[in-house]
C-alpha cells in the first residue's frame, strides 16, 4: 500500500510560460514534467546553477574545491574511496578542513563489503583503514557508515569470498555534497576516476532544497548501516536488527523507513512547488530493489515506452556494461515496432543510438581470475542484442545504431540516457549512479536525476557532452566479434549459453 501510494498519481496544477517558445514545445514541456511531478519529489532549478562537467579532472578538482570551500557540512555517498595517492589527498583536505572549521561536519557513506576489501599491498589497505583518522581524530564531527545488503548472510556470506561476495548487492549512489552543492554521477571515489575513466558528472550550486533531500536520503540509510568508531571497528548500533543477522526483519524496518521518507518528501514538494514556474526541474529517484523499492526502474520503463515515440525522439542510452533488463529491452524494441509501422518515411524514424564500452576500454580488461573474461561476456551480450534487432527489424524500417567507446588508455563508466525533443528546444535526461542492468534494478542502492530543461543553454552543455563522448565511439560490425578480446573459453561459453539470462535471478536467489 505504501508503494502504491508512492506512486499515486495526485493532480498538480502546473502553467508555465517563456517568451519565444512555441506553444507545442511549452505544452510537451508542461505534460512531461507534470508526469514526473505526480511520480516522483520535484525540485525547480535555476538553470544557471547547473554545469554540467566534462572529464575526470574536472571531477577532482570539484570535489577538492567543494570540500575547501563547504563550511557546515561534506557529505560523501559512494560505492568506496580508494586508497591511491589522489584519494589520499582527498582525505587530508577532509582532515584539514575539520581542523581548520569547527562547524564542520562531516558523513561518509560507503559500502560495506567493497570498503572493508582489503588490498594484498598498500598502506591504507582499505577505505575504513584510509578514513578511520577522520573518525579517530574527529569523531564528534565525522561519521563513516557503511551500508550492508540483506541478501548476504548465513552460509552465503561465510561461503563467498571477499569481492565475490560484491555481486551479492552493494551500495552503489554516488552523491557528493558541499553545503548547497551537489555532484551527482556514476564515478567512484578512486584514482581512475579521477584521470583516465570517462564518466558523467552535473555540478548543481546553491540548490539547498535539492541538496537537503540527498542529505536526508544519506541519513536514513546511515541510520540502517553499520558505522566506524574511533577504535577502527566496524560496529553496528545495538538493538537493532542487522541485515546480514535478521535480514528478514532488516529488510520490514529498511523498507518501512525509506518509504516513509520518500512518500513525505513526494508530498511536501508536490504542495510547495505548485504553480511554480521553472524552465528546469530535478525529481530524485531510488532503487532499492531488495527492498521491493522500484522507483528508478519504473521511471526509467516509463521513459523507454512512451518519449522515444512521442515528444522526445532523439535518444542515446549509455551504459559501460551492455546487460540491459528483459524489461528494458522489451520496451525499446516495442517502442521502436511501433515507431516503425507508424512512419511512412524513414527520415521520419526517430534515432537511438546505444553507447557501450569496447572491451578494452572496460574497467575490467586485463585483470586476473574469472573477471578476466567479463569484457568478452559483455561483447557477447551486445552481440546477441545486435543479432536481435536485425533479426526483429529485418523488413522493416528502424534506426538502431550501437557505438562502443575506445579511447586508447581510457576506460568507460558513463551510464545514464539523453532525450532530445525534434526541435531540440526541450529535452530530458537521467545521470546518477543504475546501470539499466539486472543488478542496478534488483540487487544495489542506487539513485540518479531525471532532470527535465527547456533552457537552451543548458541543452547545449548535454549536446556537447553527448557528442564529446560519441566521438570516442565506434560502430562494431561483423568482423569485431571475431577479435581476439572477444572469444570466450569453451568452459565460459558454455555457461554462459546455459545460465547466463538467468543468472540475476540465481544470484538473487
Amino acid at each position: 500500500q505504501k508503494n502504491n501510494l508512492m506512486f499515486s498519481l495526485v493532480r498538480s496544477r502546473f502553467h508555465l510560460t517563456h517568451k519565444g517558445v512555441r506553444r507545442s514545445s511549452t505544452q510537451s514541456f508542461d505534460a512531461i514534467c507534470k508526469t514526473f511531478q505526480n511520480r516522483l519529489p520535484a525540485f525547480p532549478v535555476d538553470p544557471t546553477r547547473l554545469t554540467v562537467e566534462r572529464g575526470p579532472r574536472k571531477f577532482y578538482d570539484g570535489l577538492i574545491e567543494g570540500i575547501k570551500k563547504a563550511e557546515t557540512r561534506v557529505t560523501l555517498s559512494s560505492l568506496y574511496l580508494g586508497t591511491e595517492p589522489l584519494c589520499i589527498e582527498l582525505r587530508d583536505v577532509l582532515l584539514s578542513s575539520l581542523q581548520q572549521k569547527p562547524e564542520l561536519q562531516v558523513t561518509i557513506l560507503i559500502d560495506a563489503l567493497r570498503g572493508g576489501r582489503r588490498a594484498k599491498d598498500g598502506t591504507p589497505a582499505s577505505s575504513v583503514e584510509l578514513l578511520a583518522p577522520l573518525v579517530q581524530q574527529f569523531g564528534d564531527r565525522a561519521k563513516v557508515f557503511l551500508y550492508h545488503t540483506p541478501d548476504l548472510s548465513g552460509f552465503l556470506k561465510k561461503a563467498l569470498p571477499p569481492r565475490v561476495n560484491e555481486v551479492i548487492g552493494v551500495q552503489h549512489i554516488k552523491a557528493y555534497i558541499f553545503d548547497d552543492d551537489i555532484i551527482m554521477s556514476g564515478a567512484n571515489l578512486q584514482d581512475q576516476y579521477f584521470t583516465d575513466r570517462q564518466d558523467r558528472y552535473l555540478h548543481a550550486r546553491v540548490c539547498p532544497d535539492l541538496v537537503s533531500y540527498y542529505s536526508n536520503l544519506v541519513g536514513v540509510i546511515s541510520e540502517l548501516s553499520f558505522h566506524l568508531n574511533s577504535n577502527g571497528d566496524v560496529v553496528f548500533p545495538e538493538g537493532l536488527p542487522r541485515p546480514d543477522v535478521q535480514p528478514d526483519l532488516w529488510k520490514s524496518q529498511a523498507r518501512s523507513k525509506l518509504l516513509t521518507f520518500l512518500e513525505n518528501e513526494k508530498a511536501a514538494t508536490l504542495t510547495s512547488t505548485e504553480q511554480v514556474p521553472s524552465s528546469t526541474w530535478i525529481f530524485p529517484t531510488v532503487q532499492a530493489g531488495p527492498l521491493g523499492i522500484m522507483q528508478d526502474s519504473d521511471i526509467t520503463k516509463h521513459i523507454l515506452d512512451v518519449y522515444p515515440n512521442g515528444a522526445l525522439p532523439d535518444m542515446t542510452l549509455t551504459s559501460p556494461y551492455f546487460n540491459l533488463t528483459s524489461e528494458y529491452q522489451k520496451s525499446l524494441l516495442d517502442t521502436h515496432t511501433k515507431i516503425s509501422e507508424s512512419s511512412s518515411h524513414e527520415k521520419d524514424i526517430p534515432g537511438t543510438k546505444i553507447i557501450v564500452a569496447a572491451p578494452s576500454a572496460s574497467g575490467f580488461y586485463g585483470s586476473k581470475g574469472l573477471s578476466y573474461w567479463i569484457p568478452a561476456l559483455y561483447s557477447k551480450s551486445l552481440q546477441n542484442f545486435v543479432s536481435r534487432v536485425t533479426a526483429l527489424f529485418a523488413n522493416k524500417k528502424t534506426n538502431i545504431t550501437f557505438l562502443e567507446y575506445d579511447r586508447k588508455h581510457w576506460t568507460f563508466h558513463a551510464k545514464g540516457l539523453w532525450l532530445f525533443g525534434k526541435s531540440e528546444d526541450v529535452m530530458l535526461t537521467l545521470i546518477g549512479s543504475p546501470n539499466l542492468s539486472n543488478r542496478s534494478v534488483y540487487k544495489d542502492l542506487e539513485s540518479q536525476f531525471l532532470l527535465v530543461t527547456r533552457d537552451p543553454a543548458l541543452i547545449h552543455q548535454f549536446q556537447k557532452e553527448r557528442e564529446e563522448i560519441m566521438s570516442d565511439g565506434k560502430t562494431p560490425n561483423a568482423s569485431s566479434w571475431t577479435e581476439k578480446d572477444r572469444q570466450l573459453p569453451f568452459h565460459v561459453s558454455t555457461l554462459y549459453n546455459l545460465i547466463g539470462k538467468k543468472i540475476h535471478v540465481i544470484l538473487i536467489k
